[in-house]
């Protein structure tokens, strides 16, 4: 990785050079193995009381609502101290019919 992403990758565009300095560079083939290992320290930090499942960037967990609460508060905090950062309008809270 550090071959790769020692100096910002460079993208051509219309003759123009685009540096990347941010993240990893879409469709290298390292980059899911990098983002997962780099998600790990965050999501040691986020167990605890609910049932979770990380998939690439996105986190998804399973408990009562209350400890779904506590869960969002924690990873809405700490994520972007690891580069993840929660996007409340993309987020779907899925409860049973009676607990509507």
């Amino acid at each position: 990785m550090i071959n790769t992403y020692r100096q910002d990758p460079e993208f051509y565009i219309g003759g123009e050079t685009i540096y990347s300095s941010e993240g990893m560079t879409q469709g290298d083939l390292l980059a899911m193995a990098m983002f997962a290992l780099a998600m790990l320290p965050l999501i040691d930090k986020m167990n605890g009381g609910v049932r979770q499942i990380w998939y690439a960037d996105d986190a998804s967990a399973g408990s009562k609502l209350v400890g779904l609460r506590a869960w969002w508060d924690k990873v809405t905090q700490l994520g972007p101290e690891y580069g993840y950062y929660a996007k409340p309008a993309k987020t779907l809270l899925v409860v049973k019919e009676g607990h509507l």
